[in-house]
Parts: C-alpha cells; sequence; structure tokens
C-alpha cells in the first residue's frame, strides 16, 4: 500500500508514486478521501486532476487501474458543508473520472457501524464493507477483461 495521510489528488507524493512504479504492479487501485472535498474546490479540476493521475499509473506499465468512489462522510470539518454539498461534489468528481476509469463505490454505508469515533475514518465494518466493495469491482473489471 502506497500512501500517506492527508496526501490530496492534487498533491501527489512524488517519492511515493515513484516507490509505487518501482514494485511494478499489475493493478492499482487510486484510493480518494473525503479531504478532496471542499467548500472551496472545483470539482471537474479534481476530477480530471485524478484522470491525469491514473494516466500516469497507467503509462508507467500498470496494466489495470480502478478508483475507489470517495464515501459519503459522516463529520465535516468545514461549518458550510452539509451532505447534500458533500454529495454533489463527490457525484460530480466520480462523474469525471468514471468517462476514463472504473470507479468502485461503496454501495451501502451505514451512519452509526462503518465510522470510527472521529465520524471521519471507516470502523473495521466500514473498511470491510469498502474492501468487499472493491473486491467485486476487480472480478467484474479485472477478470473479464472490460479493463485494458
Amino acid at each position: 500500500m502506497f500512501g500517506e495521510r492527508g496526501m490530496r489528488a492534487q498533491y501527489v507524493n512524488e517519492k511515493l508514486l515513484k516507490e509505487m512504479f518501482a514494485w511494478g504492479p499489475e493493478i492499482v487501485i487510486v484510493s480518494l478521501g473525503g479531504d478532496d472535498i471542499t467548500t472551496l474546490i472545483r470539482p471537474g479540476h479534481i476530477g480530471w486532476t485524478i484522470v491525469e493521475l491514473c494516466h500516469r499509473i497507467r503509462a508507467s506499465g500498470v496494466r489495470h487501474v480502478i478508483v475507489a468512489g470517495i464515501c459519503k462522510r459522516h463529520v465535516f470539518w468545514e461549518e458550510e458543508m452539509d451532505i447534500n454539498r458533500y454529495v454533489k461534489i463527490k457525484n460530480a468528481i466520480n462523474k469525471k473520472v468514471m468517462k476514463k476509469f472504473p470507479v468502485a463505490s461503496m454501495m451501502y454505508v451505514c451512519e452509526s457501524g462503518h465510522w470510527s469515533d472521529d465520524g471521519v475514518h471507516l470502523s473495521v465494518a466500514g473498511m470491510l464493507e469498502y474492501c468487499e466493495s472493491l473486491r467485486r469491482r476487480l472480478v467484474k473489471d479485472v477478470s473479464f477483461g472490460s479493463v485494458v
């Protein structure tokens, strides 16, 4: 697993990216956190930034790139952010990315059982649901050849 806490789509750690490329993975899952969604962002810009990152990953020789869609968050850092605004921005980002790469989304997120006490990070049950949604997407796209 390559990543770091607080990393955002528009500020990728190049050292980590090079380390990942050196491993030569066949499949990469780009997992997006809720930190990329704020009241100040432009969803189209974030979406295309993610697409550009995925293209870089593919250009390094990775056969399959799947984007794990942003989960609906339970708690927001900004007072101006509410669930309706968050979902609208999240959906706009996912829609932009889906034009170029498959997006695996959590189908079911329980507000009380899938979040840790901070309301930001997934609990064990939430992580299990998240991983199962990724597994379903991988089986669909990689096993049957729809992702080239």
